[in-house]
């Protein structure tokens, strides 16, 4: 379980870069304000180092799925540009004198990137798909210890657990903590709630993302679309990055590191 936890940390940071270099520092939160948005559109071009396994946050393992779902869904937290965990789509949340329930408070007014409302019970319905024993998800295991999620209205998700978790917002963060649109396990990665949506995608070829302008915090999102490259060739990639056609590579491989 400590190794787990210690890979979800760094699963956090990987997923978040998209959300600091495509997004923004200063997330709801996040301590900074964002300057308002280009007057011309931008694209990012990156480097993702091969195709996404899955598009579904509860199923995704690969780095390849977590950058770009990082980019797709948020959770009830967030992580800000300097490592500190935010809000999210949660505007706050508390718990009790003996670290056993939390409470967790959505934001006024959110919506799914196709207008329709985003309640308290879409998390619920992802969380408890995750609490159960047969949950295919490679992260489930971090919710040990949580005994229980509920809805209590359209805006609070509440949290029961068998003892303290410091640690709950922190994993709440993860992309397999994201809220799921419909009840079908697997969901539809169309319809998003973080601060892009996806435009189209050409498998073996490229995802395009485009700004969510149903995003809570859409107005601080400072580049407009996110042009994902799915090449699985490493070297190819940092070619490409090299004569200037990306502006992010996903690693550097070894052979070309000096």
């Amino acid at each position: 379980m400590q190794a787990l936890v210690k890979h979800a940390l760094v699963v956090l940071a990987a997923c978040t870069t998209a959300l600091v270099i495509a997004s923004c520092d200063g997330r709801p939160g996040a301590g900074s304000k964002a300057p308002p948005p280009p007057a011309t559109p931008q694209t990012l071009r990156r480097g993702l180092g091969g195709e996404p396994a899955t598009l579904v946050p509860a199923l995704a393992d690969d780095n390849a799925a977590l950058a770009v779902l990082g980019d797709l869904f948020e959770g009830l937290t967030a992580e800000a540009a300097d490592g500190t965990i935010v809000p999210g789509a949660a505007e706050r949340w508390t718990t009790s004198p003996d670290g056993r329930r939390w409470t967790f408070t959505l934001r006024p007014g959110l919506q799914w990137s196709n207008g329709e409302p985003l309640h308290a019970a879409h998390f619920e319905r992802a969380l408890i798909a995750l609490l159960d024993p047969g949950s295919p998800s490679p992260y489930a295991q971090l919710l040990d210890g949580v005994t229980g999620v509920r809805a209590a209205d359209e805006r609070t998700v509440e949290f029961t657990t068998s003892r303290p978790l410091p640690q709950l917002p922190v994993i709440l963060a993860l992309p397999f903590a994201a809220p799921l649109y419909e009840s079908s396990p697997g969901g539809d990665p169309s319809i998003s709630n973080g601060p892009y949506r996806l435009a189209s995608r050409t498998p073996g070829v490229s995802l395009q993302l485009e700004r969510n302008p149903r995003y809570h915090a859409a107005a601080d999102v400072r580049i407009e679309h996110v042009r994902y490259l799915t090449l699985d060739d490493l070297g190819t990639e940092l070619n490409l990055y090299r004569a200037g056609e990306l502006d992010v590579t996903s690693e550097v491989p070894n052979a070309s590191i000096d």
